[in-house]
């Protein structure tokens, strides 16, 4: 009887057990279910991947975490560029000069929250503005002084000698084109944005803000000479001539990369576009190899419900492959 007994004990106690083992492994696989099914659960958004804006979610908190803005090749040396930090955490907000060689950053010149796109000249002038107003700085800070005396303009951009600076002044809407120390040299009622100009003087911009036309002029006189609408329903951001050549590389609102042919008008899509990931900006480096780009990255996280925007800068070759994040 008492061996019954403990022989009853003991397949209770096998049950009890294989009772645990089933019910343990029943809550795990539904645990691992849940998981795959509750899009809460989900890590980190790949940030490759392209998530259209319209399927963010309106409650998820905005943060901001790169601000690293507007980068623009040395035209005299392939491996530098200077760009704007805009960080206040680490460092002091201004203009910077990197190095691709190096991998190391140093400060040029402090900026205030209305400062431009800084552009770099042949002549080794760095141009940009503050409040309104165009100066020019020494790639090593000195010798910082403005050429303009109304806080009108904005957005420099050398001719490629380096002596000349072609800029928007806003009343009347007018561009202007001046030595490098502010004195008129030629000016034309219409309206210039981003633009770029090319080996032999041509200057490409926006034909108005927020347009997909770009518009071409000559100096001596200013004059229009051509028009060009160069993608139906979106808008031009930033465009920059390839050295030597009647073709330059344009950005587009939707993150795409372009290189138009100003001779024929035939345009090659480089770098595929999303909502996700934007250009702002685009510089070509002087030996026409690569291209830098100001990229907004977004990334959705649907455990902290946070939408994350990204300001960073990417290195290109010059036929949209080997895309490399330079900074941060």
């Amino acid at each position: 009887m008492s061996i019954l007994r403990e022989n009853w004990s003991n397949l209770t106690k096998v049950h009890r057990l294989l009772t645990m083992v089933f019910k343990s492994s029943i809550a795990a696989v539904f645990t691992v279910a849940i998981l795959f099914l509750i899009p809460g659960c989900h890590k980190e958004t790949d940030p490759n991947a392209c998530i259209p804006s319209s399927t963010f979610p309106p409650n998820y908190a905005q943060l901001a975490t790169g601000c690293f803005y507007n980068p623009y090749f040395n035209p005299n040396n392939p491996d530098q560029f200077s760009f704007i930090d805009g960080c206040q955490r680490d460092s002091t907000p201004g203009v910077y000069i990197y190095s691709l060689s190096q991998r190391t950053s140093r400060f040029c010149t402090p900026i205030v929250p209305t400062s431009d796109w800084p552009k770099w000249g042949k002549s080794g002038w760095i141009a940009s503005g503050n409040n309104g107003q165009i100066y020019k700085v020494n790639p090593d800070g000195q010798q910082f002084s403005y050429i303009t005396d109304s806080y009108d303009n904005w957005r420099p951009i050398f001719f490629p000698s380096g002596n000349l600076i072609v800029h928007l002044r806003q009343y009347p809407v007018t561009m202007v084109i001046s030595d490098l120390n502010g004195n008129l040299v030629d000016s034309l009622v219409t309206f210039y944005g981003s633009g770029s100009v090319s080996y032999d003087s041509i200057i490409v911009t926006q034909q108005s803000d927020g347009s997909n036309v770009v518009a071409f002029y000559k100096p001596n006189p200013l004059r229009l000479i051509k028009t060009m609408q160069l993608m139906p329903g979106g808008t031009v951001q930033d465009m920059d001539w390839i050295p030597n050549t009647h073709k330059f590389v344009w950005c587009a609102l939707l993150g795409a990369l372009f290189i138009t042919d100003y001779d024929t008008g035939n345009t090659t899509q480089i770098h595929s576009g999303c909502t996700s990931h934007n250009f702002a900006s685009v510089s070509v480096s002087p030996d026409g190899q690569k291209i830098i780009t100001s990229s907004t990255l977004y990334t959705v996280n649907n455990e902290s419900k946070t939408i994350t925007e990204n300001n960073i800068i990417e290195l290109f070759n010059i036929d949209g492959s080997n895309d490399t994040q330079v900074l941060p």
